[in-house]
């Protein structure tokens, strides 16, 4: 795929050029359906009196994380999902927010066009040049810059309502995954990333971003089968031999599971999406900054959009 700096910067909602960093570039988003998902429920979740009632002093995270492995346990032992105990989690939620930053990373990548450009253009140089090679080795080639250009492009892709360059960058990178962990070639091309052992925890991350891209572009089947693809990657209920089985790799299984409701509210899909937030309580090594976060997000999905609980 030929990158196109001027047909890319015609695409691009002239919005995102000048909103920013701020709350507004993410209510923008929102409202194209086109911010990333832990942004939105951050966004809604600020803006209920739950959240605001919340007083100070705000705990340190450890005490914040200790907290939450309590309320965890308690809903092991009693394998139900009383609203008082979700609503401490949402309490922990607040708080966590407070001390730490409201939003983890940054919301508007094309605020500074300049180098959203680059980053694209490289990146697709990257997916051309891997297009390029069908051997086991992709050719040899090597690239570092998984975490600082790949992904942040493809959701740059997504906020911007780039959807063939999003794709094309996607599904490169789901068939480079296939090719890799199939093959067990020497060459891992992104290295320290996917010369890892096939946990799927990469192939997730590409396919909340590819049901995303789908969901923009009103494909809302293919937008279910990639949750779906997520979801099946839970290693003791799933089927993929791509498995996921750590703590916060369960947490966004659970919100799959959720999304993939939400697309299709069957009572099955509803009482998996249960079943998985539940089993996923079990484990004890939710560390306290971006795990536990993620976890009271879930949580505030879980009740607003499955059990349907009303977070005033």
């Amino acid at each position: 795929m030929v990158f196109n700096k001027e047909q890319i910067i015609n695409k691009i909602d002239p919005n995102l050029l000048i909103l920013g960093q701020s709350h507004e570039i993410v209510k923008y988003l929102q409202s194209k359906n086109s911010t990333h998902p832990h942004y939105s429920l951050t966004l809604d979740f600020s803006n209920t009196l739950f959240y605001k009632s919340i007083e100070q002093p705000i705990p340190t995270l450890e005490t914040l994380n200790t907290q939450l492995l309590n309320i965890n346990g308690q809903i092991i032992k009693e394998n139900s999902l009383k609203e008082s105990l979700l609503f401490k989690i949402l309490e922990i939620l607040a708080h966590h927010i407070n001390s730490d930053h409201f939003y983890r990373y940054g919301v508007n990548p094309w605020y500074n066009l300049d180098k959203a450009l680059q980053d694209l253009e490289l990146t697709m140089t990257w997916c051309n040049e891997i297009n390029n090679h069908s051997d086991i080795e992709t050719g040899g080639k090597t690239y570092d810059g998984w975490n600082s250009t790949l992904m942040p492009t493809l959701w740059a892709c997504v906020y911007a309502g780039l959807i063939e360059e999003g794709l094309f960058i996607s599904n490169t990178i789901e068939n480079l995954i296939y090719k890799i962990y199939k093959n067990s070639p020497k060459n891992g091309v992104f290295l320290t990333v996917l010369d890892q052992p096939p946990s799927g925890r990469f192939l997730m991350s590409i396919h909340f971003a590819q049901a995303l891209l789908y969901k923009n572009s009103k494909k809302l089947d293919l937008a279910e089968k990639y949750y779906e693809k997520i979801v099946q990657m839970y290693k003791w209920k799933g089927n993929s031999p791509y498995e996921i089985f750590w703590t916060n790799g369960l947490n966004r299984i659970t919100e799959a599971a959720i999304e993939v409701y939400k697309l299709n509210p069957t009572e099955e899909n509803k009482n998996r999406a249960i079943d998985y937030y539940l089993s996923s309580c079990s484990s004890d090594d939710i560390e306290p900054t971006e795990a536990t976060r993620e976890r009271g997000l879930i949580t505030y999905m879980l009740m607003t959009e499955v059990l349907k609980i009303k977070v005033a």
